[in-house]
């Protein structure tokens, strides 16, 4: 959480941004004494826009991202069109096998007493 909150990661900032924020907080929880957290292989990505897939950590477009901006303070430059292309082209995409179907929405209601 501390990685996150250096960084000032809010709930809006972009996919690749986000993706470096992610992945740095999980590269500095696994030194963490207690060894909670274990090594982080790839991330599941739900996104609203761009749809559902798993990022690798380990990729060569992370590692050139973790070299740009590990002593910089900022990483307001992946907000940027390139960072975000780059990102859903390293992005394994998830597509549905056919006899997957979408499951219908579920209705709610909420009784009051």
């Amino acid at each position: 959480m501390e990685s996150l909150n250096k960084r000032g990661h809010h709930a809006d900032c972009t996919l690749s941004r986000s993706l470096y924020h992610m992945a740095e907080a999980l590269e500095a929880a696994e030194k963490e004494p207690g060894k909670t957290v274990g090594k982080s292989i790839r991330v599941t990505v739900i996104h609203e826009q761009d749809g559902m897939g798993q990022f690798l950590l380990d990729n060569p477009l992370m590692q050139g991202w973790k070299n740009a901006y590990r002593d910089r303070p900022s990483t307001q430059s992946l907000d940027k069109d390139i960072a975000r292309t780059q990102a859903l082209q390293a992005l394994l995409r998830h597509t549905r096998r056919e006899e997957e179907k979408p499951r219908a929405p579920v209705k709610m209601r909420l009784r009051s007493s």
